[in-house]
């Protein structure tokens, strides 16, 4: 059975966003502000995603984002750029960007993330790894909820509730793929009972805040219905649709509005599902050769999906076989041509595909052999748009990222500038004001000198915790800019693999080779060594005094050690593995003639 990859990619961009929305506002942001980027971003990205790229680019470049002091907002995008790679059928780089907002909130919970990285595993059809980050989140929102604790920390339990209710989802959609249709309806009914736990007590139908409570409960009912269908329970499934349009309708009837209105996301939800469940019709009464009741369903379906191209895209399709078993193939092509249009309006490739492949196996199926060579034409144009698509989403994701990393290396050192600029000032100020005393206090000359005296004591401190601030941040650098490096090449890899054409998978040596060249650990130690020289200035010479005999290479490896590097960073700085530089210490013990019962790290912090 076929279940829609990207489902789940949905579910948790909507959990994302509910997350977001409750939290606190950052260091005194314009909240509206933030939320107004954030909207932008969402709606270009389901219509036009190129867009979408190239302004979340822009406004991560933005010092006030790509400073690092407002973390949610730059959480936000990384998230919709996954998203939007991960759409175009480009899971690495949508990795990439989960592992950025992850980085994000080091010392902070985020299950959401650890269900976008689920996502990536189900969309690379890597069940084992899914079903672990779907656990993981589950877990997370678990505690979440037990606690009472909102993902900003604040009281309420709806958040938790929706993630562990999506997590469940996931994990039954898994389980859809894999054939276990028993335990897929488990996960189902325990991802139900979370909703209706937490969402149908003390309700008030009437009131507008509370549809969204009623829409992700029978989005849940929608879910198991689809799941009968497919197990071909079909009173089971007709038995789902009626409790459904029992709550819905009635509902619907006291609010509807045409347009619907953009904001009011509960009812949104209420006619996304209705949508859902007619579009679910259509194939239940075509499957029963009831072909009214199918047509019927279809006009509801397609007054339900309107605002949801995607959708509304794929019931035209279904509509289409519903007329294709009545031997109508006009009305089914009408169909397909419909969402086709649809698809292309909205930017919605991968879908015109399908649809595409559908026409052109009506046209085999009516023997219109001309027309069907006709749509396969079309067809093999679509997936020649989509591989450069997803080629040109691959080489502007690694410019995006390199762009990113630059504008951060260049705020840092626009801030180290500041810093020496502000110190310069203080000792032209400082200066200035002990020539003025000095001038005027000649009689306390002596008290003066005292005064400079500690003064330049002081600065000298200063300077050496700027000379090691200075020297934590080049480490740091070098660690970034090798760990970016090394990641692009391995994309580049990646995708190399991927691409038929030998040729057009060598044209991307050239840029592997360019990036390789970056990765020169020569350049960033000289950089490090005069820095470390000036903060711990006695190190090495004791280092060489103590034995002559010592390399260069053992030299550089304790001067990692000394800053209390791990063996992983230390691994990366020089372009190894973690058991090569194992290998290295404990070769430097040995010429150092260091005893079993001291450690190498007590030596090297006992030299002067």
């Amino acid at each position: 059975m076929k279940i829609n990859k990207y489902y789940s990619v949905i579910v948790s961009s909507i959990l994302f966003q509910i997350v977001y929305s409750n939290s606190p506002d950052e260091s005194g942001t314009n909240k509206n502000q933030q939320f107004a980027l954030i909207d932008s971003l969402v709606d270009y990205k389901y219509t036009q995603p190129e867009r979408a790229i190239t302004f979340a680019s822009r406004v991560l470049k933005r010092k006030k984002y790509a400073s690092g002091n407002y973390p949610k907002v730059e959480s936000a995008f990384y998230n919709h750029l996954g998203e939007i790679y991960l759409r175009m059928n480009l899971p690495s780089q949508a990795l990439s960007y989960y592992i950025e907002a992850k980085r994000l909130f080091p010392k902070k919970k985020t299950p959401w993330l650890d269900l976008q990285f689920g996502n990536v595993y189900y969309n690379q059809e890597n069940w084992i790894k899914a079903k672990e980050a779907y656990n993981k989140a589950l877990e997370l929102f678990t505690t979440l909820n037990i606690k009472g604790e909102r993902l900003d920390g604040k009281k309420t339990g709806g958040n938790s509730v929706a993630g562990m209710s999506t997590c469940y989802s996931n994990l039954g959609r898994i389980e859809i793929q894999l054939n276990n249709y028993e335990s897929a309806l488990a996960y189902y009914q325990l991802a139900l009972e979370t909703r209706e736990n937490h969402y149908l007590k003390n309700q008030d139908d009437s009131h507008p805040t509370e549809f969204g409570g009623h829409a992700s409960v029978l989005y849940q009912h929608f879910l198991i219905a689809d799941l009968y269908f497919f197990w071909e329970m079909d009173d089971l499934v007709k038995e789902k649709l009626s409790y459904i349009d029992s709550v819905a309708i009635p509902i619907y009837n006291k609010n509807k509005l045409d347009p619907l209105p953009s904001k009011d996301e509960g009812l949104r939800g209420l006619y996304r599902v209705l949508g859902f469940s007619n579009d679910l019709k259509i194939k239940l009464f075509t499957k029963e050769k009831k072909y009214k009741q199918a047509k019927q369903a279809a006009i509801l379906a397609e007054m339900f999906l309107k605002d949801w191209p995607i959708y509304l895209s794929r019931s035209h399709s279904n509509a289409a076989k519903m007329y294709f078993e009545q031997d109508s193939l006009y009305k089914a092509l009408e169909q397909i041509d419909l969402g086709v249009r649809i698809c292309q309006l909205k930017g919605l490739n991968f879908e015109e595909l399908e649809l595409l492949k559908y026409k052109m196996e009506l046209f085999e199926k009516s023997n219109l052999n001309k027309s069907a060579i006709n749509v396969a034409l079309k067809v093999l144009e679509k997936k020649k748009i989509i591989d450069n698509l997803q080629m040109s989403g691959m080489i502007e994701s690694v410019e995006i990222k390199s762009e990113l990393y630059q504008s951060r290396s260049e705020l840092l050192k626009s801030k180290r500038q500041q810093g020496l600029l502000q110190i310069l000032i203080g000792v032209l100020i400082l200066v200035s004001g002990l020539i003025l005393i000095a001038y005027r206090n000649k009689k306390r000359h002596s008290e003066q000198i005292a005064i400079i005296n500690e003064q330049e004591s002081q600065l000298t401190q200063v300077e050496l915790k700027n000379k090691e601030a200075e020297l934590v941040n080049l480490s740091t650098y070098a660690l970034s800019k090798n760990d970016l490096l090394i990641n692009i090449i391995k994309d580049i890899d990646y995708h190399a693999t991927l691409i038929n054409d030998k040729e057009d998978a060598k044209s991307l040596k050239p840029l592997k080779k360019k990036i390789q060249s970056f990765i020169d650990d020569g350049v960033d130690w000289e950089d490090y060594k005069i820095q470390f020289t000036n903060v711990f200035p006695n190190f090495v010479d004791s280092l060489v005094s103590y034995n002559p005999d010592i390399t260069n290479s053992d030299i550089k490896l304790c001067c990692y050690l000394k800053m209390n590097m791990n063996t992983k960073d230390i691994a990366q700085l020089f372009g190894l593995t973690v058991r090569a530089i194992e290998n290295k210490r404990y070769r430097l013990r040995k010429k150092l003639f260091l005893k079993k019962e001291i450690s190498l790290m007590t030596f090297i912090n006992g030299l002067n």
